[in-house]
């Protein structure tokens, strides 16, 4: 059997934040309808628990990223602007995100959720414009 006609980390690469970037467009959103009385343990819950889904998927990317570019397949010019905008992104939650949902573990606070969802807008737009310079490569 000959060589794979693709690099397995190429695609994975290419396919996997696929799921994070669609998992943004309602999260922030839906956390209007939490009950309030509830709604501290929800954030709590959710920090905790999406942390084991994020982080591993994350760092697989960034680690393949890594690997593609030091391998000599990501030098395309689209892909190294496809991971400078992961740097936006990582950036960006590190800044926004995190700073937002430990706020919100005191409580529900409109303003914040408000906040969360435009930021969340904001990672999406750069999500797709990863997607497409990754098309592109």
């Amino acid at each position: 059997m000959g060589p794979l006609p693709i690099d397995p980390a190429k695609l994975f690469h290419e396919l996997k934040f696929l799921p994070l970037a669609l998992k943004d467009l309602p999260s922030g959103y839906g956390f209007h309808f939490i009950n309030k009385e509830d709604y501290e343990q929800f954030q709590d819950f959710h920090m905790k628990r999406i942390t084991y889904i994020v982080m591993p998927t994350m760092l697989i990317e960034l680690l393949t990223g890594v690997y593609l570019i030091l391998s000599g397949l990501g030098e395309e010019i689209t892909f190294i602007i496809s991971m400078i905008l992961l740097g936006l992104i990582w950036l960006q939650t590190a800044i926004f995100f995190s700073r937002i949902h430990q706020k919100l573990t005191l409580g529900y606070q409109k303003r914040l959720v408000d906040s969360l969802v435009k930021v969340n807008w904001a990672r999406t737009i750069i999500w797709s414009g990863r997607l497409i310079m990754l098309l592109l490569v």
